[in-house]
C-alpha cells in the first residue's frame, strides 16, 4: 500500500495539476462554455425551455391525453392573446394581419438573434417581424413551441416510416423506421424533454470526453519516463518487490485516469446542470435533427450512459499512455508518442460521442449496426489494459 500511494503521489505532481488546471480553464472558456452560456440559443429556445419545465413540475416527465387537452386550452388561450395584440398595432392591422396565422403567412420571417435585434432597433431599422417577434411585446414564440409540441404529440411533423431512407444499410433502415413507428405510436413523443437539450448535451459532452483524454494522457506521460531519466529502474528491480514494481505502477496509473476522469466530469458537469436539466431527468427521449434513439432510455439514464462511455475512453487512453511511456527515454520521445496519441483519441472521442446511442452517431453509421460507439469504447479500454498487462509480462522476462 505504501508503494502505491507513493506511485500516486509522483503521479499527482503540483506542477502537473498547476498546468492541467490552466489548460483545462482556457480550453473550458474556449469550447464548452459557449454551449452553456447560449443553451438557450435564442427567443424560440428559451419559450420552449419555459413550458418545458412547467410541464414536467406539473405533469411529469410525459404528457397524457387529459393534459394534451390542457395544452391545447392554453394554445388557443395564447393566439387570442396576439390576435389582440394585432388588432390593437396600427401598423398590423393596416397590412390585413389579424392573428397568429395571417401574421406568419405575410411575412417570410428569417430570425434573427437577440443581439442583432437589439443593433437593428438602436439603428432604428427594423422590420415590422423583428420588432413583433423579439420585442417582448407578443407571445410569438410561445404559440410556435406549443404548436410544435402539439404536433409531435399527435404524432404530425414526423416522417412518414414507410417512405424514404433512415439508414445506411436495409437492416439499419429498418430499426430507424421502428424508432418512428414508436415515436408516432407511444411515449416517446409525448416526453416534455426539449430537443434542444439533448443536442446541447451530445455537445457538451463531445467536448468533455476530448478533455478528459487529453488530460489523462498529458498527467501520466511524464510519471515512468521521470523514473527512467533518474535511473530508478535498477533500483527498483534490485529492491524487494522486484520487476512487481511495474504492475503498481499501472495499477497507480490507471487508478489516477479513473479519478482524474470522476473529477473533470464532476467539474464540467456543475455549469451543465446550473441551466436546470436535471428537471428533465425522467423524460424519455426523442429525436434529435431526424436522428433517432436506438433504446428507451430516459434522459437521466442517457447521462450516465454518457459518462460510463467518457469513463471507458479516458481509462483506454490512460492504459496506453503509461504502457507507452516506459519506452521513452527522455521527455522529446514522449512527446512523439503523446501527440500523435492525443489526435489520435480526441478524433476516436468525437466520433463515439457524437450523438451516441443515436443511429446519427458516426460510428454506428459507419459500422450500420446500433452500439458502434460502445464497441469502440470497449475495444479501446481492452487495448489499453491489454499493453499494461503485455507491458508487465514483457518486463518480467527481460534480463539484467
Amino acid at each position: 500500500m505504501n508503494l502505491f500511494l507513493q506511485e500516486l503521489r509522483k503521479i499527482w505532481r503540483p506542477g502537473v495539476l498547476a498546468a492541467l488546471v490552466a489548460l483545462g480553464a482556457v480550453y473550458y472558456y474556449i469550447r464548452p462554455a459557449f454551449y452553456i452560456e447560449y443553451f438557450n440559443n435564442g427567443s424560440q429556445e428559451q419559450a420552449d425551455f419555459t413550458l418545458a419545465l412547467d410541464w414536467v413540475e406539473r405533469y411529469g416527465p410525459t404528457i397524457e391525453q387529459p393534459e394534451r387537452e390542457e395544452i391545447g386550452r392554453r394554445l388557443a388561450e395564447e393566439e387570442a392573446r396576439f390576435a389582440d395584440y394585432a388588432e390593437g398595432n396600427t401598423e398590423m392591422a393596416s397590412r390585413g394581419i389579424t392573428d397568429f396565422d395571417s401574421f406568419e403567412a405575410f411575412n417570410d420571417i428569417s430570425y434573427i438573434s437577440d443581439a442583432a435585434y437589439q443593433a437593428a432597433k438602436e439603428r432604428g431599422d427594423l422590420a415590422l417581424e423583428d420588432h413583433v417577434l423579439y420585442s417582448g411585446e407578443t407571445n410569438y414564440f410561445t404559440i410556435l413551441e406549443l404548436r410544435r409540441f402539439l404536433e409531435a404529440w399527435d404524432g404530425e411533423g414526423l416522417p412518414d416510416p414507410e417512405e424514404g431512407s433512415f439508414g445506411k444499410t436495409r437492416r439499419l433502415d429498418e430499426l430507424c423506421r421502428e424508432r418512428v413507428r414508436a415515436m408516432r405510436e407511444d411515449r416517446i413523443g409525448r416526453s416534455v424533454l426539449p430537443p434542444h437539450v439533448e443536442f446541447s448535451t451530445s455537445t457538451y459532452v463531445r467536448y468533455l470526453a476530448v478533455w478528459c483524454v487529453v488530460s489523462a494522457i498529458l498527467l501520466l506521460s511524464p510519471t515512468l519516463v521521470r523514473d527512467r531519466l533518474h535511473r530508478m529502474r535498477p533500483a527498483q528491480w534490485a529492491s524487494r518487490r522486484g520487476r512487481r514494481i511495474l504492475s503498481v505502477q499501472f495499477m497507480a496509473a490507471l487508478v489516477s485516469g479513473l479519478l482524474l476522469t470522476l473529477l473533470n466530469i464532476a467539474i464540467y458537469m456543475v455549469p451543465f446542470v446550473s441551466t436546470g436539466v436535471l428537471a428533465f431527468w425522467r423524460c424519455p427521449l426523442h429525436a434529435v435533427l431526424r436522428s433517432y434513439p436506438w433504446f428507451d432510455w430516459t434522459y437521466g439514464q442517457y447521462l450516465l450512459a454518457l459518462a460510463g462511455l467518457v469513463l471507458a475512453l479516458s481509462l483506454g487512453a490512460s492504459g496506453l499512455t503509461a504502457a507507452l511511456s516506459q519506452y521513452s527515454g527522455n521527455y522529446v520521445a514522449m512527446l512523439l508518442k503523446a501527440i500523435p496519441l492525443i489526435v489520435l483519441l480526441t478524433v476516436l472521442g468525437v466520433l463515439v460521442t457524437t450523438f451516441a446511442f443515436y443511429f446519427g452517431n458516426y460510428v454506428t453509421r459507419f459500422l450500420a449496426f446500433p452500439g458502434g460507439e460502445i464497441l469502440c469504447a470497449a475495444l479501446l479500454l481492452a487495448i489499453g489494459l491489454a499493453s499494461c498487462v503485455l507491458a508487465c509480462r514483457a518486463q518480467r522476462r527481460r534480463e539484467l
